[in-house]
């Protein structure tokens, strides 16, 4: 498996140390039509999402966590969750069309510019890629090894790799085990990886 598997803990657990509402508010999504979420485990973030955008489309390839996060959002019809390899199958969403693309808990995987690139392809004109972490420098209350966290320093290389746009840390003045990046590509190249 290319995604390194860091253990998603029960949800009461992971609810008590991921502040979804407060992490969101510190990107300020206002404004935004169309989101796409991969890896959204047990729909955390996925409910607030619901309410922010217009259209969400969450993804996960765990089977059970897509039946979670379904539960979760149900009734809303504004939220499609699907389970699939986004590393190697088709989206559900046609490329160009997302606004904001969430890479949340998930830049831990052997090939984090794979999924960057794949994300890139997603976005519209003017779109953003939201990433968020356990920070890597730091004790935090789980998350994966730290080596595997992406450092400022790793995001500024995928950048220019990637052609993604210079990124821009997001300040998370109350959540201080997270590190939150976006990336504003100013032009977005479908053919890109």
């Amino acid at each position: 498996m290319r995604v390194r598997d860091s253990g998603m803990p029960p949800l009461a657990h992971w609810e008590s140390v991921v502040p979804a509402r407060r992490l969101l508010e510190a990107f300020d999504f206002s404004g935004r039509g169309t989101a796409s979420e991969f890896g959204c485990g047990y729909g955390t973030f996925t409910q607030l999402l619901a309410e922010q955008f217009d259209r969400v489309q969450a993804m996960d390839m765990d089977p059970s966590m897509v039946t979670a996060t379904r539960r979760r959002v149900q009734p809303r019809e504004n939220v499609e969750v699907h389970c699939l390899d986004f590393l190697a199958e088709d989206f559900p969403v046609q490329s160009g069309t997302v606004d904001v693309v969430l890479l949340f808990h998930i830049l831990h995987l052997k090939e984090p510019l794979d999924l960057l690139g794949r994300a890139k392809t997603l976005l519209r004109p003017g779109g953003l890629i939201a990433c968020l972490h356990w920070h890597p420098d730091r004790e935090t209350p789980r998350g994966p090894k730290a080596a595997w966290r992406p450092t400022l320093e790793r995001y500024r290389a995928w950048s220019k790799e990637l052609g993604l746009g210079a990124p821009r840390e997001v300040p998370l003045d109350d959540c201080e085990h997270h590190l939150a990046v976006t990336y504003q590509p100013t032009a977005v190249d479908a053919g890109t990886r």
